[in-house]
């Protein structure tokens, strides 16, 4: 009798712990599974944009035409963001930088909007033109944290 109910106190401690880790563990493993969550792609659209480009520093501002994808992008992420790669079924582009839109201070003092040479997209809802030249057809925006966006060219 002592035997059987060692191994059903043995049984019942390893069921709740069982259940300690999935349900502990849950939140991670949704993530995985649905990461199209953290990643909001508002709006997109291909073209060639004026852009007033500054340094870092934001004082220098040329006006540059950029041919790209310019996405409005909102991060839930709790980090920055990368656009790693454009791609379709026979073309792969790693992405090395974007232009974020950004408050910036002219050579007259002003604060006006500007595009800033950047690798990552901060958290929140953001402005990036990602300089590409791209052919007429379906392509997908790959992010660093997995999430993914179709854009079609036409």
């Amino acid at each position: 009798m002592k035997l059987n109910k060692k191994k059903t106190i043995i049984f019942l401690i390893s069921v709740i712990a069982v259940a300690g880790i999935v349900i502990t563990a849950l939140p991670l493993i949704q993530a995985f599974m649905d990461p199209q969550s953290q990643t909001t792609v508002i709006n997109a659209s291909y073209g060639a944009f004026p852009l007033c480009i500054y340094n870092g520093v934001g004082v220098m501002g040329h006006l540059e035409n950029v041919t790209g994808i310019m996405l409005q992008i909102n991060n839930e992420n709790d980090k920055y963001l990368n656009i790693s790669c454009i791609e379709n079924s026979s073309f792969v582009t790693h992405v090395n930088y974007v232009y974020l839109k950004q408050q910036v201070v002219d050579k007259n003092g002003n604060i006006v909007d500007g595009y800033i040479e950047e690798k990552d997209i901060f958290i929140g809802v953001e402005t990036v033109v990602v300089p590409v030249k791209l052919s007429p057809g379906n392509y997908t925006v790959v992010f660093s944290d997995g999430n993914y966006f179709d854009v079609n060219i036409s």
